[in-house]
């Protein structure tokens, strides 16, 4: 038990959770293309219904880059990031 909260912490700390993705950007190509300047990404889940996706990178430092560059556009519409889901969000 102890092992698998371990796993999910250090997944938290690797992946961002988006909001407010515009319908037009909210394809796999897009997103990656966009988040890819970050760091280098190992997935992302996308949640259409939610206009939202959750981006998995391969090290913590690119999430954490992301979350301190806010507010952050893609094109000219906001989006919003959270960091470390599930724990104290920047």
């Amino acid at each position: 038990m102890l092992e698998q909260r371990k796993i999910r912490d250090e997944a938290r700390k690797l992946s961002i959770f988006v909001k407010n993705i515009h319908p037009s950007k909210l394809s796999l190509v897009e997103l990656w293309l966009f988040f890819k300047q970050y760091g280098e990404l190992s997935n992302i889940v996308i949640e259409e219904r939610k206009s939202a996706c959750t981006v998995y990178f391969k090290n913590s430092n690119s999430a954490e880059l992301v979350a301190s560059k806010q507010p952050i556009y893609m094109g000219d519409h906001k989006i919003e990031i959270v960091y470390n889901i599930g724990q104290s969000n920047k």
